[in-house]
């Protein structure tokens, strides 16, 4: 019998596609900067607006590395609490917000830590525990949660670029390896690398459900753990951890009850006892089959949180038992007239993921398992295809607290590819200590330095593993952008390279052009250029934009289209001919494959990227939203992404039986509506022919946008679509670029 693991786009199919930032602050909004006593940044603190003290949160919201935090509400009155692990929460007070205003709150949290005694667990009945250990459950539990549900929140710095190893592992029940490990990596862009199913369907399914000769097997992810349905069929208990687990305490979780024919899970949640920070998720499967219960079907999911107060799920491993059916033909002497059937465990599939790298436009944020990286790196490209992979150099260091040591090393660029040498590269870490003749554990920050030689290359010995290193460089009155990174307990490296910025492009100082084009030198056509806040650009089919007027000696350039990694960058205005913007694709290799031509996008087909350049030279008058305008802003409806564009409005219509939203146009008249080229028809009197616009289509539907102020001044192929009637056009595309 098969088995297979399944995380709803997990680790089965990892979910890494885009789904809109953040909309900007606008309307009944809150806005404000938190900081810390000693007037630093409040990082990664949970905000949560509720109506009152007890009831359900109406919008949460994380402060960023400034301290920042916008969210948004519905206008009334609410309460906010600012909650940070390991500090109780604080009440900021009450907030009234107004239609079409906002309310702005700066404050200093004052630090009060949350203490936790010893709690001595004992065995007994299931879910029954003592008043001091049900408090002690709270407060674990509850740091638990204020990490679970930063993990769910868009980052306010957007959601980063990132690179997963995945990989398989098919043993025998003695552990001899049956098949070589299928391993490979999967990118893009998302704020969780790993997603469950969802909580409702585990609590009617379980957590494993067969489908012909299949089993599938389904983890716990933050969004579970959180659900009302995992805390009503789970009870909870503290654990003290002991051994390697001394200075971690925990909160175990077990079915309240063993629901028939049904796999649920056990396990415990692990966080550091001084610092309350969530460490990792251990869980096995319960109500297995005879044959299954004594191999360790389970799993195990460790969470990072950065500096910049990002939390993710960035290593993950899963057990699943596969079994055979065993045919005994009967007894010659007699007996069963048929054969008989027994299931015996055959194979033990291991599932891996790991997060290997984040990216946030052109900077590296974190690397975790370098060494992985460069083994995938030599199988997917080849060992002869000159693929960089160094070779770590040998430390001798030996770490004073006996624990293993590892080497931190890589290269620092003045500009790629320019070695930086003379740099000071510096790493910082917190690590814990016990206080002489005691037990005691306290938190001391350490750094390591070395100067780059003329190579550039650096090398720091006697560096932890398992912990968040922050890594910089200094030269002279330069500085790098700082990188986090780990060194996992099975490696003894981590590779991380530095550089001095991004090189300065130039432009010409009259009719500036910027060619945007792939790593291997092909156009990127229709992709979106804008020069310093202006009026943004949008490439032809070749991939070249152009930027009238400029009068600076310097820019700064944001190049962006759907499937690539952003690109921000300096430009400097000089005499040259044009800028060459290399843009890096998010979507995964595939083999290669033989094209004939040169195919059109959908929205091209359609003459939409021709009418954006003929806006773009004045022939027209009209509001554009690209696809990259639209993977920036969120909204489920479409008045929502159209909020705030020029030459519409919206109104709630009078029809019954309940108002409607529609678009008006210059002078209150109904907006003319087209989706794909086609006319929106309303079958209502003249008077109420307004097209009820957020119940023709859905926002998350939407590719593409023009707005025309008038009828009368639009592309003649779209005139005659109207019908007739002078007032403005709407036209909705949802071709994909």
């Amino acid at each position: 019998m098969k088995r297979a693991f399944c995380l709803r786009a997990g680790i089965a199919a990892l979910v890494l596609a885009a789904a809109g930032g953040a909309s900007p602050v606008a309307a009944q909004s809150v806005v404000g900067r938190l900081v810390r006593p000693d007037s630093s940044p409040s990082v990664g603190t949970l905000l949560v607006l509720t109506r009152t003290v007890l009831a359900d949160p109406v919008a949460r919201a994380a402060t960023g590395s400034d301290g920042t935090f916008a969210l948004r509400a519905p206008a009334g009155e609410y309460r906010l609490f600012a909650l940070r692990i390991g500090m109780r929460p604080v009440d900021l007070g009450a907030v009234v917000l107004s239609p079409n205003a906002f309310h702005r709150i700066d404050r200093v949290l004052s630090d009060q830590p949350v203490l936790l005694e010893r709690v001595e667990a004992r065995e007994s009945r299931r879910c029954v525990v003592s008043p001091s250990e049900g408090l002690a459950v709270a407060k674990v539990y509850d740091e638990i949660r204020k990490a679970l549900q930063l993990s769910l929140l868009d980052p306010p710095a957007g959601k980063p670029h990132v690179s997963v190893a995945l990989i398989s592992t098919l043993r025998a029940p003695d552990g001899t390896l049956i098949e070589r490990p299928e391993r490979h990596t999967v990118r893009g862009s998302t704020r969780r690398p790993f997603q469950a199913t969802s909580a409702r369907a585990l609590s009617i399914h379980g957590y494993a459900t067969s489908a012909g000769s299949e089993t599938v097997y389904f983890a716990p992810d933050a969004a579970v753990l959180l659900s009302s349905e995992f805390a009503a069929e789970h009870c909870f208990r503290v654990v003290e951890g002991r051994d390697a687990d001394s200075t971690s305490v925990g909160v175990r979780f077990e079915p309240t009850a063993a629901r028939r024919g049904k796999v649920d899970i056990q396990g415990a949640m692990w966080v550091d006892r001084r610092s309350f920070e969530l460490q990792r998720i251990e869980f096995s499967y319960t109500n297995l089959r005879t044959p299954l219960r004594s191999m360790g079907a389970g799993g195990v999911i460790y969470f990072t949180r950065l500096p910049e107060g990002l939390w993710f799920e960035d290593r993950w491993s899963i057990r699943m038992p596969r079994t055979t059916i065993i045919r005994n033909a009967p007894s010659p002497s007699g007996g069963s007239l048929g054969s008989q059937e027994s299931e015996v465990l055959s194979a033990v599939q291991e599932i891996r993921g790991e997060v290997l790298r984040l990216e946030r436009g052109a900077e590296t944020i974190y690397i975790g398992n370098s060494a992985l990286e460069d083994s995938l790196t030599r199988e997917s490209e080849g060992e002869g295809s000159g693929a960089r992979v160094d070779d770590a150099p040998v430390c001798n260091a030996v770490r004073s607290d006996g624990e293993p040591s590892a080497v931190l090393y890589g290269t620092t660029f003045d500009r790629r590819p320019d070695p930086a040498s003379g740099a000071v590269v510096t790493a910082a870490w917190r690590e814990q200590f016990r206080l002489p003749g005691g037990t005691e554990v306290q938190w001391v920050d350490r750094t390591v330095s070395s100067t780059t030689g003329d190579d550039g290359h650096f090398t720091l010995c006697g560096v932890p593993r398992a912990r968040v290193l922050v890594i910089h460089a200094n030269k002279a009155a330069r500085t790098t952008a700082r990188v986090s990174a780990r060194v996992p307990w099975d490696s003894d490296r981590v590779r991380v390279d530095l550089a001095f910025g991004t090189p300065h492009l130039t432009l010409p100082a009259r009719g500036a052009k910027v060619r945007v084009v792939t790593e291997s030198g092909v156009p990127v056509p229709y992709a979106v250029v804008q020069a310093s806040g202006r009026v943004a650009n949008v490439a032809d089919s070749n991939g070249v934009a152009v930027l009238r007027n400029y009068t600076t000696t310097t820019a700064t350039l944001r190049v962006r289209r759907v499937g690539f990694v952003p690109m921000d960058t300096v430009v400097v205005i000089s005499e040259a001919s044009e800028a060459v913007v290399v843009l890096r694709s998010l979507a995964q290799q595939l083999n290669p494959v033989s094209v004939v031509g040169t195919p059109s996008s959908p929205l091209a087909r359609t003459g939409y990227y021709d009418r954006v350049q003929r806006v773009q030279r004045g022939a027209f008058t009209a509001d554009i939203l690209t696809p990259e305008e639209l993977e920036a802003r969120s909204g489920m409806l479409v008045s929502q992404l159209l909020s705030g564009r020029r030459y519409v409005s919206f109104a709630k219509s009078v029809q019954e039986p309940r108002p409607r939203t529609i678009a008006l146009g210059r002078g209150g008249c109904p907006m003319n509506v087209l989706i794909d080229g086609q006319r929106v028809r309303v079958d209502l009197t003249p008077v109420e022919r307004a097209v009820p616009i957020d119940e023709i289509i859905g926002g998350r539907e939407v590719s593409a946008v023009e707005i025309y102020a008038s009828a009368a001044n639009a592309p003649s192929e779209l005139i005659p679509l109207t019908g007739g009637g002078s007032c403005g056009i709407i036209a909705i595309w949802t071709a994909r670029p």
